[in-house]
């Protein structure tokens, strides 16, 4: 994480030109919806604690965020992104009351659920190869991004890293010639390149799928 700031402030230029270069291709807003979840790895179960099922669950959360989209050539746009996107978990499950006396329960239960609530800005660079397919514009998208914990909720935040980088992988299309609207769709998988929590039962990583629209401005 040593190069993490000067990651930043060169994709923070390269986003400040394209946004004085003359051949702007064009630029927008993304709101979309993602899901995401938690991978716990190297874990060490405790007595009543068993970190993978602990944290197996999803989150369903908004997303916003800016895209600029300079044109390189005909089959291949750069796009960068600013963007406000949460990640985390939620799970409930039923858990039984325990005590000294009865450490496996004394026959009662109830239900409990564990969130862990993670929001990020994100500023980041996406290549996008594209071929017409039925006069629809359609790509890939391969990105990577630079990511700042604005807020955790849920979690001891002395152990938290409050830089990531993460990889995109995704398709997009653009239905300006289907349907006369400036609107494009996109889905893509967002994992990260290292842990965003270390602790003594293991390491907690992020995973997101995220479904969104672009409108061009």
């Amino acid at each position: 994480m040593k190069n993490l700031p000067k990651l930043i402030f060169i994709v923070i230029i390269v986003f400040a030109n394209y946004l004085n270069a003359q051949d702007l291709f064009d630029y927008g807003i993304k709101v979309g919806i993602s899901s995401s979840s938690v991978n716990a790895t190297d874990t060490k179960p405790g007595v009543y604690f068993n970190p993978e099922e602990y944290y197996k669950g999803h989150s369903i959360n908004p997303f916003v965020g800016l895209f600029l989209n300079y044109k390189l050539n005909d089959n291949l746009i750069l796009e960068s992104e600013l963007s406000y996107i949460q990640k985390g978990s939620r799970k409930t499950m039923e858990v039984a009351y325990t005590t000294i006396d009865n450490p496996d329960g004394n026959g009662r239960k109830t239900d409990y659920t564990s969130e862990i609530d993670l929001r990020y800005l994100e500023l980041g660079v996406n290549i996008k190869p594209t071929i017409l397919i039925e006069n629809i514009p359609t790509y890939l998208i391969i990105g990577v991004s630079a990511n700042y914990t604005l807020n955790a909720i849920n979690i001891t935040q002395d152990r938290i890293d409050k830089f990531l980088i993460s990889y995109k992988l995704g398709l997009g299309c653009n239905i300006n010639g289907v349907l006369k609207l400036p609107l494009l769709i996109e889905l893509k998988y967002i994992g990260d390149f290292s842990k965003f929590y270390s602790y003594d039962y293991g390491n907690l990583w992020n995973k997101v799928l995220l479904i969104n629209i672009g409108f061009n401005i």
